[in-house]
């Protein structure tokens, strides 16, 4: 009796502390002060770029660049869920249209200023820092009032968090009791003792079981992803193209935004299914005899104009010819467009990256070098890890999935070929590909098994 009476208390502890989580969540803050405090300093920002301008110390791309920031802003707190999260607190948003019509007013004058300060348009720059200026004081003055009423709010979560944690200790007594009579009651007997053991291996196979069914999750998701994206970036691509009607300039560079970020998930999506199906096994190859001169030459040309968006020239060095391997060509040409593109990313501007075809006793080589930063030795040995990145600052700079060295390897280990890396801090790295040579009549039949 007095364990049914423990678990009949627990159950509606549980459901007494499910409908206060629930309670909590649906009043949970969207974070106003955050987004307010935002539109603070962003225009301190936006002012401190103009200054910096006036010095010479940044050019007019930088100042462009803080203004749209700034104008995101202030249309997100305008018009979105923070907008009527401010209004539903009862806190005053008028500066925030007056602000935007300032914007407004300036977007011409910023727009058009020149690359370099020229004296000749000081005037022109005051008149911009007068009228930006001008806000600091109203925007400390939001800043403020929406922390007061944000403060009123979390005092009521916290109370609410309180009781939960209360509440919850309750329910841990009631369980521990609970387990302590279940535990006298049956831990005599043996009966009892057979069925926990076989439960115990139930649960082990759910957990196998669950750790496929995570696999496949992922492969659906990553699926998913992918058709949406690609419909995003062909909308975004035709709109950029005119094809629904001239783009207003200011809107063509976030249009360019959004497309270069589109494309970067896209390859994404594509990275983790990709290292997914590796992972799994379930990779398939089509092996063929491939001639590598005319394959690496292909390769440079296909990488050439995104080498060039880092100011950086991809160059075919010595190429042996007549050089054979058995391959799939697709695959190969996914470890070379990884080796080219970080090649590319971490070279120095106006720098070169070279590939090389060598022959020598049976086996054929393929050697990508830069000349950029190279890799600190101790990073070179997790450089195949998956998402590991050895500069993860500069590796959202530069953008990156810390997947692409990982795929390249299972590549290569899938062609029974081997993977090595040589580098030097400031000096460059070059990384270097070794298969065992065929000779080009030799038949399909003996290609490598996938």
């Amino acid at each position: 009796m007095v364990l049914i009476l423990g678990l009949l208390f627990s159950a509606a502890s549980l459901g007494t502390l499910r409908g206060r989580m629930e309670s909590l969540g649906a009043q949970s803050p969207t974070g106003p002060v955050w987004f307010v405090t935002g539109v603070e300093f962003d225009l301190l920002r936006f002012e401190q770029s103009v200054s910096s301008y006036v010095l010479g110390q940044n050019n007019a791309d930088e100042v462009n660049l803080r203004f749209d920031i700034l104008w995101s802003r202030v249309d997100t707190v305008r018009f979105g869920e923070v907008g009527r999260k401010l209004r539903a607190m009862n806190v005053e948003t008028d500066d925030y249209t007056t602000l935007y019509e300032a914007l407004q007013f300036l977007e011409e004058r910023v727009v058009n200023l020149p690359n370099m300060f020229d004296p000749a348009d000081r005037d022109l720059v005051v008149g911009i820092l007068e009228e930006i200026r001008r806000f600091n004081v109203p925007m400390r003055d939001m800043s403020l009032d929406v922390l007061e009423a944000t403060s009123q709010e979390t005092k009521g979560w916290r109370e609410t968090l309180l009781q939960i944690a209360e509440l919850n200790s309750i329910i841990g007594i009631a369980m521990a009791l609970s387990v302590l009579l279940l535990v006298v009651v049956f831990g005599l007997d043996s009966v009892q003792s057979r069925r926990t053991l076989r439960e115990k291996e139930s649960l082990l196979a759910e957990a196998q079981a669950a750790n496929v069914a995570k696999s496949q999750f992922i492969s659906v998701i990553n699926h998913e992803l992918r058709t949406p994206l690609s419909s995003i970036k062909g909308a975004i691509s035709l709109i950029n193209g005119n094809a629904v009607g001239e783009v207003p300039e200011r809107f063509r560079r976030m249009l360019t935004l959004a497309e270069r970020n589109c494309n970067h998930l896209i390859q994404l999506v594509s990275d983790l299914l990709d290292a997914e199906k590796f992972r799994a096994g379930k990779m398939s190859y089509n092996f063929e005899q491939l001639a590598l001169a005319p394959f690496i030459r292909q390769c440079v040309a296909a990488n050439q104009s995104f080498a060039e968006t880092f100011g950086v020239r991809i160059e075919a060095g010595k190429l042996d010819e007549n050089v054979w391997i058995f391959a799939d060509e697709k695959r190969l040409s996914q470890v070379m467009t990884n080796l080219l593109s970080n090649a590319s990313k971490f070279s120095n501007t106006h720098g070169t990256v070279v590939v090389n075809v060598r022959s020598d006793e049976g086996t054929a080589e393929i050697s990508v070098q830069d000349f950029g930063r190279g890799i600190p030795k101790d990073s070179i040995g997790k450089l195949f890890e998956r998402f590991y990145q050895v500069d993860s600052s500069n590796e959202r700079e530069r953008g990156g999935t810390g997947l692409g060295l990982s795929i390249v390897k299972s590549i290569v280990e899938a062609h029974q070929g081997t993977l090595k890396v040589e580098s030097e801090v400031g000096l460059g790295t070059t990384f270097s590909i070794r298969f065992e040579q065929v000779e080009a009549a030799r038949q399909p039949l003996e290609a490598i098994s996938a």
